[in-house]
């Protein structure tokens, strides 16, 4: 089922709820069943709802309709697959919102003050920001703070914002360019910024080459008009191909792929290039062996940090963020050959 995310106003925009007939207090109304309402609203749809809260379809839906009969009032309005929320349940996810607000509040309060009991920091991104941000910023956590341990997730940027929103992670490490606009409530952080490199074949030479037809072998020529094509929305790969055709007139896609990783990999076995972030490729402390990196005047991958707003002022997420701040700091990107001459006649 859809929601209509245009039913959601801003939060100033939202009136005070009209008071439910037969409202019924105690119980019946659950923190449970008001994260229900919140996920479905946010989420745009039962099924995604479901997957964020880890609970099947079913059992959302029935809990969904216990907190409606309990306020007495429709939360949504249901027409074939798709739910809108209704005036009333407009109104009422801002106070859902402050509801959830207050008990997240509350249980960072009782962490905070737990006197030597462990505590949990729940962090997910994509694994070329977690693999060189996480590690060094919380071993410099741990040596101040032994309570400390960590809960990675690793993920595509949709999966990542699920888990953000569902509180099921503090802080998201994304690419500024697979965010998108952000509902109310959150705030981002620039971390760094990762070169866009043309990852070729260990083989591939490209350093003299000004003219690759005439300059390479025929096999080689090949191999570098062959694209793997990284996809992620159509803008960008449109962007990607347009790159290309201007570098590389005459190339063809041999491969897609949706993660850098298998994309490099399908690099590295000799099947064609890709244009891809330094350091999904690697880190300067890994290996970059059998491709070679080259620059190219491609805009830079920005990795942010997210974090819900009111978690942005708490000590623990504070420290954390100063921490993946002063990793980002040290970062240092593979080994980068200059862009090739023909790369830089064909004004990349």
């Amino acid at each position: 089922m859809q929601v209509s995310m245009s039913q959601i106003p801003e939060r100033d925009d939202v009136k005070r709820p009209p008071r439910a007939a037969g409202l019924r207090v105690g119980g019946d109304i659950s923190v449970r069943k008001i994260q229900v309402f919140w996920a479905v609203a946010r989420a745009g749809s039962m099924t995604r709802a479901a997957r964020m809260l880890e609970v099947t379809q079913p059992t959302l839906s029935q809990q969904l309709s216990s907190l409606e009969a309990s306020l007495g009032n429709a939360l949504f309005t249901r027409s074939g697959n798709s739910l809108t929320l209704t005036e009333f349940g407009t109104a009422f996810l801002r106070h859902a919102e402050d509801v959830l607000r207050a008990v997240q509040e509350m249980e960072d309060m009782i962490t905070d003050h737990g006197q030597g009991r462990q505590q949990t920091i729940r962090i997910g991104g994509l694994p070329s920001a977690m693999r060189v941000l996480v590690p060094p910023a919380m071993h410099a956590i741990r040596a101040r703070h032994a309570v400390f341990d960590i809960d990675t997730h690793e993920g595509s940027p949709g999966e990542i914002l699920e888990l953000l929103y569902a509180r099921r992670i503090g802080i998201a490490l994304l690419a500024a360019n697979s965010v998108g606009d952000l509902p109310p409530g959150f705030t981002q952080v620039p971390l760094l910024s990762d070169k866009n490199v043309l990852v070729v074949p260990r083989s591939l030479d490209l350093s003299q080459v000004t003219d690759p037809g005439r300059d390479l072998s025929e096999a080689q020529y090949q191999t570098l008009r062959q694209v793997i094509q990284f996809v992620f929305g159509s803008i960008h790969s449109q962007r990607q191909q347009q790159w290309f055709d201007r570098i590389l007139p005459g190339n063809r896609t041999v491969g897609r792929s949706r993660s850098f990783d298998m994309a490099v990999e399908m690099v590295r076995s000799g099947l064609g290039v890709c244009l891809a972030p330094a350091l999904s490729v690697a880190p300067a402390s890994l290996s970059t062996a059998g491709v070679r990196l080259y620059d190219v005047s491609v805009a830079p991958r920005q990795i942010i940090a997210i974090v819900p707003s009111q978690y942005a002022h708490q000590e623990t997420i504070r420290e954390v963020l100063d921490e993946l701040l002063r990793a980002a700091a040290c970062v240092s990107h593979p080994a980068i050959e200059p862009e090739p001459p023909f790369v830089r006649a064909a004004g990349s």
